[in-house]
């Protein structure tokens, strides 16, 4: 009931890591992305249930 196993790397590399991953039978979707932030940190999660932001108190 989790993720899983988790690969973090750059965006240029998401389509080899996809390729190879799927190479070994291992299902592949990409989750999220990071942008860099003029401001502060701030998380947020766009779904079907609606847009929810988190900022660092």
């Amino acid at each position: 009931m989790g993720v899983g196993f988790e690969f973090i790397v750059e965006p240029e590399a998401a389509e080899e890591v996809t390729r190879i991953a799927e190479g070994f039978g291992v299902g592949v979707q990409v989750v999220g992305h990071c942008e860099v932030s003029s401001d502060r940190n701030s998380l947020v999660i766009e779904s079907d249930q609606g847009n929810f932001s988190y900022l660092p108190a």
